[in-house]
């Protein structure tokens, strides 16, 4: 399962389920050198940026899950990795998610022929909350016949 595990980080690094996490600002907070965040402001930090890093992640455009099944992601991305948050607000439910999502990937390989229909817009996203693709993923299910 290392390669799927590998095919899980890189698609949740490459398509994040979310990108922004607002905060309550409950004390004057330095954005920059010149804008401190009033107390009670709302902040809006984005996790996307940081899984983009070309510094950190080579070729962040492309979808590589070679990144973490053989490279070095998981030691240099550590700081970046942002999908589920850090520090004291992490999201408890990552490994979860994570497990659950190589769980659902493996169950449709096995009784699944997948079928995408590129268009155009395939590979454009859009942002409502969350990211989609424009085309909103044209995408046909058979069962496998055994």
């Amino acid at each position: 399962m290392a390669y799927t595990r590998a095919v899980v980080r890189e698609l949740l690094r490459y398509r994040p389920p979310v990108l922004m996490v607002p905060y309550v600002v409950k004390k004057p907070f330095p954005i920059t050198d010149t804008y401190t965040a009033p107390k009670g402001s709302m902040v809006v930090p984005t996790t996307y940026m940081a899984l983009r890093d070309p510094e950190v992640y080579e070729n962040p455009d492309v979808f590589d899950p070679e990144r973490y099944y053989s490279g070095d992601a998981e030691v240099k991305g550590a700081k970046n990795y942002l999908v589920f948050g850090t520090g004291p607000h992490y999201c408890l439910g990552q490994q979860y998610a994570q497990l659950n999502l190589a769980l659902m990937i493996g169950k449709a390989s096995l009784l699944l022929d997948w079928k995408h229909h590129p268009t155009p817009k395939s590979e454009e996203i859009k942002v409502f909350a969350t990211i989609f693709p424009m085309d909103d993923c044209p995408l046909t299910f058979d069962y496998r016949k055994w």
